[in-house]
């Protein structure tokens, strides 16, 4: 029964959370930026650095343990993305990144620096066309593959 009415209220508080901020969304003046698309010929550029330096790892059950053999993992990124207005209602993102990454372990050293993949995508808000001033983007892009890092859930890849 109390596990029950907890999951209710949790039901509850989700729907008018979400409810209050849909609300707020339909109230925002016509002024307020959103998922606008840049004018022509404007932009903007960002940079953000993410670093993790841990010893500690998850298993499939979400348990934290050390990572064997005295492991070490450190992750430095930095990312740069930017936008810039093509034609009306029209935009294109691209992002790169340069990464450091290192595992030092009982068994030795391993460390790489270099480039990410990089990616691009064009944007388009289609209600505009439309007359309306409801902030829609539809977005579209590739992933070019700069970086070699293989795909594998058994090793820390360091390329």
């Amino acid at each position: 029964m109390g596990s029950e009415l907890l999951l209710d209220t949790s039901d509850r508080a989700t729907r008018l959370a979400f409810g209050s901020v849909l609300a707020a969304a339909m109230m925002m003046p016509a002024g307020v930026d959103a998922q606008w698309v840049e004018a022509p010929g404007t932009g903007w550029i960002s940079a953000e650095v993410y670093h993790q330096d841990t010893r500690d790892r998850y298993d499939l059950e979400g348990q934290k343990n050390a990572i064997p053999f005295d492991g070490h993992a450190k992750s430095t990124a930095l990312f740069v993305t930017g936008s810039v207005g093509l034609i009306k209602h029209w935009d294109l993102w691209a992002r790169g990144s340069i990464n450091s990454l290192s595992f030092t372990y009982a068994g030795g050293d391993r460390s790489e620096d270099g480039l990410g993949d990089a990616n691009v995508w064009l944007r388009v808000a289609p209600l505009k066309y439309l007359g309306a001033d409801f902030p829609c983007a539809i977005r579209g892009g590739v992933k070019l593959p700069i970086g070699s890092a293989p795909v594998d859930a058994e090793i820390i890849p360091l390329s």
